[in-house]
């Protein structure tokens, strides 16, 4: 199966469907695409965008993935997997589950922020790390979580982790930080929750990458038994993975002015 990249006009009811990235992600360029997902714990990211990672890999894309937590408070069963050695298997977990879809571990950037208190650590440090890391990779694109996930650490993730400190990095401001990077699109994917609104973003792909999906997401099953749900529910799905679009639109004064203008004059 060719992968198919699908845009949605929710307000017209309407979609276009191509086999060309660039359709997706404009400005796409093959050999110089430094793609972000912010993850805020290990596996969200294998939820949400297993298939868009061995896709975006394929297309000559540089892949990182920002895990802003440590996963301390993910454990299920206390006798074997407990306080005492759960960040460690998660550890274990995550840098095989990545090498299944082809990451390199090397583009594993672990935040180590304690998991459920991401809200408590957002100061200035935490800020300028984030801002300083998309700059130092030369991020062109972000994945972030959808804000309207119940978690916590998944709101923290998306703004100000994802939002607010990629758009500050690709400015001019905080030199001391590094150089600007240029982040051409931001898109939102889902974890647990659905978007807030339509999904704006498609991809349909082979089944080959679905099952090396799974069977990444399948790493996790010792550190959490309750993983087989999860993949039962994304067997069921099938290999299509959804977005939705953060535009990045200024505030402009004339085009609202155009518009009552226009509505003006229509009446």
């Amino acid at each position: 199966m060719v992968t198919s990249y699908i845009k949605l006009n929710s307000l017209q009811h309407t979609y276009m469907e191509s086999h060309d990235v660039g359709f997706f992600l404009p400005g796409w360029m093959q050999r110089n695409e430094n793609v972000v997902l912010t993850s805020p714990h290990d596996d969200d990211v294998l939820f949400g965008c297993g298939l868009m990672l061995q896709i975006l890999k394929e297309e000559g894309a540089e892949i990182y993935v920002a895990v802003m937590t440590n996963g301390d408070k993910g454990y299920c069963n206390e006798e074997r997997l407990g306080k005492n050695n759960i960040v460690e298997a998660r550890k274990e977990a995550t840098f095989r589950a990545y090498d299944e879809i082809g990451i390199d571990a090397n583009h594993l950037i672990r935040f180590e922020y304690p998991d459920s208190e991401l809200a408590f650590h957002i100061d200035w440090k935490l800020i300028s790390r984030m801002i300083e890391f998309y700059r130092n990779v030369d991020a062109t694109r972000l994945f972030v979580p959808n804000e309207n996930d119940f978690h916590i650490d998944h709101k923290v993730s998306f703004n100000p982790v994802g939002i607010y400190c990629g758009i500050q990095a690709s400015t001019s401001i905080l030199p001391d930080l590094g150089e600007p990077c240029n982040i051409k699109t931001i898109l939102r994917y889902p974890v647990w929750m659905d978007f807030a609104g339509s999904p704006s973003h498609i991809v349909t792909t082979d089944m080959e990458k679905q099952k090396r999906k799974i069977q990444s997401i399948g790493c996790y099953r010792k550190v959490q038994p309750q993983m087989a749900e999860t993949i039962r529910e994304i067997e069921e799905r099938g290999p299509k993975e959804y977005f939705q679009e953060y535009k990045i639109e200024m505030f402009s004064a004339r085009e609202i002015d155009e518009m009552f203008e226009e509505k003006y004059h229509a009446e």
